[in-house]
C-alpha cells in the first residue's frame, strides 16, 4: 500500500483526530473548530506557544510555521507534533516495544537453526543473513461492559489488517518488553501510524468486522493460519467496537532471511529461509536429484549432496551413488550400477556380466537362471516349424547345403536366431544374426553323442555349400 500524501483531505482529518486524541490522553481541554484545534494549556506549558491558548491549523503547508501567534500550523515538521509526540511519550499513551522473547541477534537463530541437520562428512553455515524489524502497531482500548471496565488489544500491521490472536501469539506480542526511553519511530513510520490509527478506522474497522464475520480469512495478515482458537476476538461485535482508544505501541517484531551452505568434501548447496525470528522453523532440505524433503543430508561419490534416504551403494564396487542409479542383478539379488550390468540375450533379465555363463549349443552368454543341462532356454525351447517359414526358406535359399536336413526347428534371442535342423543320425545347429542374416556360429551333434561341437570357421563351406554333381 503506498503511503498517502500528507496533505490530503483525509490525512489532514486524521492528523486532527490524531491531536485531539493525544491532547485528551494529556488531560488537556481542546475545542474542535473546524479545521482548527484550540488548545488550552497548564501554566507550565503555556510558555511553550506564548500564550495559554494555541489554535493549530491543519490545512496549511505541511512544513510551514506560523506567521502570527493565533494559528499555530499542526504537521509532522512542527514543533506542536513533536511535542506532542514526545508528551505522548512520556505518559506512556504512546510507546515502542518488542516480543520478550525474539531472537536478539543472528547467533540466536543459528542455535535453533543448525541443531536440526545432520551432515554427513560436512557442516552447515549461515551464506548470509539478515533481521528486519518490522512494525506491528497494538493499539489499547478500553470500554465500560456489563461486567464493569474492560481492556482489550488489537495488533494491525503497516497496511492496516488486523492480526488474529495465533498471529498474536506467534510474533509474541502476548508478551512484550518496553523500549523504556529508546525511541526508533521515525517521522514517516508516525505518519503511517496516524494514517492507519486515525485516518483509516473506518477502514480497519470493517476488516476488523470482516475478520471475525469469517474466522479471519478477510483482512488478516498473512502469518499464519486462520483464527479458530475460539477467543473472545472471535466476535464481531467485539471487533466492530473495541472501545475508546487509550494506547498505542508500536512493536518491532524480527523478519528474518537469509540462506543456510551445507559442504560436504569439495561440494555446496544452499538453502534459503525466511520467516518471523521468533517462530523460524528450519525448512527441509529438498533433494535435487529425488525431490525428498530431508534434515539429513550426505554426498555421492561425485559430489552431488542429497538426500540421505537416496542413497545407495553398489554391492560391486561400493561407490555411492542415487538408489536410482542402481539396478538389481537378478541373478545375485544385489544391487549394483547399471553399467556393470548387461541384459540376458534370451530372458531379458538384467545380471551382473561376471555373472554369464555360455550356453554349450548356441554359445550365447547368458544368465545362470536361463541355464539348465548347460543349455539356454532359447536353445531348450525351440518351436518346430515348416520348410516353408520364411526363416527357414531364406537360410536354405542362401546356403543350399543345408538343405539335406529336411526338419527344422527355430528360436530366437534378442540379437540372433537360432535354428536347428535335424535328421535320422545328426542334428547341425546354425547361429544367424537376426539383421543380416548371417552366420556367427555352427555347432553339431549326433543323436548318440547329445553334446553340441562347434565347428571351426573353415570348415563352414563343407557344410553350406551345394554338393557337387
Amino acid at each position: 500500500m503506498k503511503m498517502p500524501t500528507l496533505t490530503t483531505a483525509p490525512v489532514a482529518s486524521a492528523l486532527r483526530d490524531f491531536a485531539r486524541w493525544g491532547f485528551s490522553r494529556l488531560g488537556l481541554e481542546t475545542v474542535a473548530q473546524g479545521e482548527t484545534l484550540l488548545v488550552r494549556w497548564p501554566d507550565d506549558e503555556a510558555s511553550m506557544f506564548g500564550s495559554a491558548e494555541t489554535v493549530f491549523s491543519f490545512s496549511g503547508d505541511e512544513h510551514s510555521e506560523s506567521e502570527s501567534g493565533e494559528v499555530e500550523p499542526f504537521h509532522l515538521h512542527t514543533r506542536g507534533f513533536s511535542w506532542l509526540v514526545d508528551a505522548l511519550y512520556r505518559c506512556g499513551a504512546l510507546g515502542e516495544a518488542e516480543p520478550k522473547d525474539q531472537p536478539d541477534g543472528v547467533a540466536a537463530l543459528t542455535q535453533r537453526l543448525f541443531p536440526a541437520y545432520q551432515v554427513e562428512g560436512g557442516h552447515v553455515r549461515l551464506a548470509g543473513c539478515s533481521l528486519e524489524d518490522r512494525l506491528i502497531l497494538c493499539l489499547d482500548y478500553a470500554s465500560d461492559g456489563p461486567g464493569g471496565p474492560a481492556a482489550r488489544s488489537i495488533a494491525i500491521d503497516t497496511d492496516g489488517r488486523p492480526l488474529s490472536a495465533a498471529s498474536r501469539e506467534l510474533l509474541g506480542l502476548t508478551c512484550l518488553k518496553d523500549h523504556h526511553g529508546v525511541r526508533r519511530l521515525r517521522r514517516r513510520h508516525l505518519a503511517r501510524l496516524v494514517y492507519l490509527v486515525f485516518g483509516g478506522q473506518d477502514i480497519h474497522r470493517s476488516q476488523r468486522a470482516g475478520l471475525a464475520s469469517s474466522n479471519g480469512e478477510a483482512g488478516e495478515v498473512p502469518l499464519c493460519g486462520p483464527n479458530t482458537d475460539g477467543g473472545s476476538d472471535s466476535s464481531a461485535a467485539d471487533w466492530s467496537d473495541p472501545g475508546v482508544l487509550v494506547g498505542v505501541r508500536a512493536v518491532w517484531c524480527k523478519f528474518a532471511e537469509g540462506k543456510l551452505r551445507f559442504r560436504i568434501h569439495g561440494a555446496t548447496v544452499e538453502l534459503p529461509f525466511a520467516g518471523w525470528a521468533r517462530d523460524l522453523k528450519p525448512p527441509a532440505f529438498v533433494c535435487p536429484e529425488s525431490g525428498m524433503a530431508t534434515y539429513h543430508l550426505a554426498a555421492t561419490d561425485d559430489d552431488r549432496i542429497v538426500a540421505v534416504d537416496a542413497l545407495g551403494s553398489c554391492a560391486v564396487s561400493g561407490r555411492r551413488v542415487l538408489r536410482s542409479e542402481l539396478v538389481r542383478c537378478q541373478a545375485t539379488e544385489r544391487d549394483v550400477l547399471r553399467e556393470l550390468t548387461v541384459a540376458c540375450p534370451v530372458s531379458g533379465h538384467r545380471v551382473l556380466r561376471s555373472t554369464l555363463v555360455r550356453c554349450a549349443a548356441c554359445g550365447q552368454l547368458v544368465s545362470p537362471l536361463s541355464l539348465a543341462d548347460d543349455l539356454c532356454l532359447a536353445c531348450r525351447e525351440s518351436e518346430e516349424v515348416e520348410l516353408a517359414d520364411w526363416r527357414v526358406a531364406a537360410l536354405l535359399d542362401r546356403y543350399p547345403g543345408l538343405r539335406r536336413w529336411n526338419r527344422w526347428r527355430v528360436s530366437e534371442a534378442s540379437d540372433v536366431r537360432i535354428s536347428v535342423g535335424e535328421g535320422w543320425l545328426r542334428r547341425v545347429l546354425i547361429v544367424s544374426d537376426k539383421q543380416s542374416h548371417d552366420i556367427v556360429r555352427i555347432a553339431r551333434t549326433t543323436s548318440l553323442s547329445g553334446q553340441w561341437e562347434a565347428l571351426d570357421p573353415t570348415d563352414w563351406p563343407e557344410l553350406l555349400e551345394a554338393p557337387a554333381d
